[in-house]
């Protein structure tokens, strides 16, 4: 379950770690493939914009495309959300 604040009429994600509401993007990588392929691209954002494309060998879902956005929080607990496609179905993470 995805930690929120209601806020100012808004739900506002917190940390799982500590519950600080100020939270912070880090990075965002991109795993793509057909269905079932062995080679995945692996494309990662970072906060200034710049990113960087490989093909690897290991993907969060084992079938498809999966997202994962790397948090972190204004006391310095680092943290994951991941969105992973797998037979049909999106799975949310957060870890």
């Amino acid at each position: 379950m995805i930690p929120v604040k209601h806020m100012c009429d808004e739900d506002v994600m917190t940390c799982p770690k500590c519950g600080c509401e100020n939270t912070h993007l880090c990075r965002t990588i991109v795993y793509g493939r057909a269905e079932d392929q062995a080679t995945v691209k692996r494309t990662t954002y970072n906060q200034t914009g710049k990113s960087s494309s490989e093909p690897i060998n290991s993907n969060p879902s084992s079938r498809r495309h999966a997202t994962v956005l790397e948090l972190s929080c204004e006391y310095g607990c680092l943290f994951d959300m991941s969105f992973v496609q797998h037979k049909g179905w999106t799975i949310v993470n957060q870890v």
